[in-house]
């Protein structure tokens, strides 16, 4: 199983929030921009209504930690996960305006979502790019650099995720076959020569993302031909608000 579920945050109704626990509800906060706060509350909901479709339960009852593999301990940078089950692989991603969540049991699973303009900052290239990359976006028309800037971006960042590095790894270490059409890792940092030995080839794949977005998902399956499942996540939260109404009416549940 591997499922890709998209939001559009606008549409996400607040009352969500009481899917949270209290470090999601904390992390939230910590932006201080309206619009990222309600991204942040929004992923972190889609996450775990989407878990709990698959369990059977209630998005409270989700029990989400975050582990780093390279601190080698439970920390708010880790990747989540959930609490005592090694069934399910978890990755989550947004920008103002989108979230998305990928869920995998055929191994660990890092997403990325990103506006192109938000590549627009000095020093982009040294921090995200390979040498190869540079000259290769350096031959593209200008109105093209763009965004072949934040495809490379999404495929690194997850991969890194994938890999359990996220913003602790190095993004120009990664690099991928660009500008072929079907993505290939060819490139990694050392950091996760371990990780590729246990697990075996990371697949990288361009997803389709909402209008003005670019987005990529890797995912530690050998078979690069699998196709995620692309889900409604806007649905699937209103389904589990409903859900919760419904038991929250009933005695003794809520």
């Amino acid at each position: 199983m591997l499922e890709v579920a998209w939001a559009a945050v606008e549409q996400v109704e607040p009352r969500v929030c009481q899917f949270l626990s209290e470090g999601e509800v904390a992390r939230a906060a910590r932006h201080h921009h309206p619009k990222s706060r309600a991204a942040s509350v929004a992923g972190a909901a889609l996450m775990r209504a989407l878990v709990a479709r698959h369990l059977a339960c209630l998005p409270s009852q989700v029990r989400l930690v975050r582990w780093c593999p390279v601190c080698k301990k439970h920390s708010d940078h880790g990747q989540p996960q959930v609490e005592a089950d090694t069934r399910l692989f978890l990755s989550l991603s947004h920008t103002d305006s989108t979230a998305v969540v990928a869920v995998s049991d055929l191994g660990p699973v890092g997403v990325d979502v990103e506006r192109p303009e938000a590549t627009r900052f000095v020093g982009f290239e040294i921090v995200a790019l390979h040498p190869v990359e540079m000259d290769a976006i350096a031959q593209l028309d200008r109105r093209l650099r763009e965004e072949a800037r934040a495809s490379l971006w999404v495929r690194k960042e997850a991969v890194l995720k994938c890999g359990g590095l996220g913003l602790l790894g190095r993004p120009s270490d990664v690099l991928t076959n660009w500008p072929a059409i079907s993505p290939r890792l060819v490139g990694w940092p050392t950091e996760l020569d371990r990780f590729i030995a246990e697990f075996g080839v990371l697949s990288v794949t361009d997803l389709d993302a909402p209008a003005g977005h670019v987005a990529a998902l890797a995912v530690a399956d050998d078979d690069a031909r699998r196709e995620p499942l692309s889900v409604d996540g806007n649905a699937i939260l209103r389904r589990a608000s409903m859900q919760v109404s419904a038991c929250d009416s009933r005695t003794g549940c809520g």
